[in-house]
């Protein structure tokens, strides 16, 4: 599913066993940036995912794991990443 509009272009789609979401954007106060998210079911138990975002003043990357113990009871991690530039004066 692609949607076109003023300042984004975006995709998203959805399966019974992955989610894919991507977008490109652009304003002219802050620049382009691109972000994605992704998540994946692997079985019954297990299930991991990505979001990225990127634009001129800010990088952020997060991985996360998800183990289903029982369908109550969920331990996930995540490990991640920012590097963002402060503009402000």
């Amino acid at each position: 599913n692609y949607r076109l509009g003023a300042q984004e272009l975006s995709y998203q789609s959805n399966e019974s066993t992955r989610r894919l979401d991507w977008r490109v954007q652009y304003g002219s106060r802050e620049g382009a940036g691109v972000g994605l998210n992704y998540a994946r079911l692997v079985n019954d138990q297990w299930a991991w995912g990505a979001n990225v975002n990127a634009g001129p003043d800010n990088v952020d990357l997060v991985v996360n794991g998800l183990y289903s113990l029982t369908p109550q009871w969920h331990v996930g991690g995540s490990l991640g990443y920012l590097d963002r530039t402060d503009t402000y004066s």
